[in-house]
């Protein structure tokens, strides 16, 4: 039976296949790279530091741990700090979920640019983001992908709003987290 050469194949193409190519140049990717992670190479950098600094002073290694470990673990246990320190985890969970999100159901733009998360922070009853819309996206595609914000950001629904002024900026509201 004679081989088939070249040609492309029939089959309907059911998934989309776009890279998304935020910026190409390999220095960028790892600047975007750095800020996205910006929090945990802080919050690891600082550990290491504090450690690297008792066991320099003679401290045994399992001291210097239990050193760095009592004051969570005694500010997890305190009412009102220990919400704060939840509070404050699930933001960080939160802002990555949310680019999860963005990137799992395609809010980008041809470019393959996704929103920016400006800031996030915890309310009484979940988390409020800003986010700004790049070109290509706007408020209404959002909108329309909001029910799957629940599932991705660990909570019961999501609202979108647009803020007053600016059309390209907006607020989500994830609601309902785990309280």
């Amino acid at each position: 039976m004679p081989r088939k050469r070249g040609g492309r194949s029939n089959r309907a193409r059911a998934v989309e296949n776009v890279k998304p190519r935020i910026h190409q140049r390999w220095g960028a990717q790892l600047l975007l790279a750095f800020w996205r992670w910006l929090p945990e190479l802080a919050l690891a950098g600082t550990t290491a530091t504090v450690f690297v600094y008792l066991v320099r002073m003679n401290l045994p290694a399992w001291a210097a741990g239990s050193v760095i470990v009592a004051p969570v673990a005694v500010a997890l246990v305190v009412p009102y700090s220990g919400r704060i320190l939840v509070a404050v985890f699930w933001v960080d969970v939160t802002r990555h979920r949310l680019r999860t999100f963005m990137a799992e159901n395609g809010l980008r733009n041809r470019s393959g640019r996704l929103p920016w998360l400006l800031f996030i922070y915890p309310t009484r009853v979940g988390e409020r983001a800003w986010m700004v819309l790049v070109g290509g996206i706007c408020v209404e595609d959002v909108e329309e992908r909001i029910r799957s914000l629940g599932s991705t950001c660990y909570a019961r629904s999501g609202q979108v709003q647009v803020h007053r002024r600016w059309t390209h900026l907006i607020r989500i509201d994830i609601c309902g987290q785990r309280n």
